[in-house]
């Protein structure tokens, strides 16, 4: 009896453990989708690869309500180490200009190195409305307790001083569109989409329903461009 006891208890443990992980996959997966359609970044890759500061700079401005802005090239050189013609040189300097990103003592802005924590949690706040003066004293440590506070940091296991990864990036933008603003407001309607009664991302909401049809092609590589 004892031995059939332990049996289903353990068999029950194996179970719940199963669907907790199922869970958590479907879970993150939905998020994925969510970040994708929003247009924020490229979820295609490898989720473990760390994003570089360069690549976060453009996923923020992606981000915000200056997407539409964006160019592949810049006027000029913001940094030493950013060439004008660079493929984030446009999007770190709006970055630049809006505060969002910060440089270097050196005065480098270090577009190859890794993202990190505290780098997306400063930007992200300031998109909601923050500034530093909102965390007076010890600015880091009360900007990651806002971040904390808001939930902001959902899933992303990782010290102020790490680099992210994709999958952490896609955790905090998801997370970042169910963010309230300074002025009350769910992030999300930046981008033009809602909440749903749950408070999740409508992701429906996120689709692009400008594409009218039917259409009509010669070749599948025309399709795709019109996909």
């Amino acid at each position: 009896m004892k031995k059939k006891t332990a049996l289903i208890l353990i068999t029950a443990a194996l179970c719940l453990a199963m669907s907790t992980a199922a869970f958590a996959s479907t879970n993150f997966d939905l998020r994925k989708k969510t970040v994708g359609l929003a247009g924020i970044m490229n979820t295609n890759g490898d989720m473990n690869a760390f994003v570089t500061r360069g690549e976060f700079a453009r996923m923020i401005v992606m981000a915000s309500s200056q997407s539409d802005i964006l160019s592949s090239a810049c006027a000029n050189n913001v940094y030493a180490d950013v060439p004008a013609t660079g493929e984030y040189a446009s999007a770190i300097r709006i970055c630049a200009e809006n505060d969002w990103l910060k440089s270097f003592l050196c005065g480098l802005f270090r577009p190859e190195q890794a993202v990190t924590l505290n780098d997306a949690e400063r930007a992200m706040l300031t998109l909601l409305g923050y500034t530093d003066k909102d965390f007076a004293g010890d600015v880091v440590s009360r900007r990651a307790a806002k971040a904390e506070s808001l939930a902001l940091t959902e899933n992303v296991n990782r010290e102020l001083t790490e680099g992210l990864t994709y999958a952490d990036c896609i955790n905090m933008f998801y997370n970042l569109m169910r963010c309230s603003t300074t002025q009350g407001k769910a992030y999300v309607t930046v981008l033009g989409g809602s909440l749903s009664a749950d408070g999740e991302v409508n992701a429906l909401g996120m689709t692009d329903n400008s594409l009218k049809g039917p259409g009509f092609f010669m070749d599948a590589g025309k399709l795709a461009d019109w996909l």
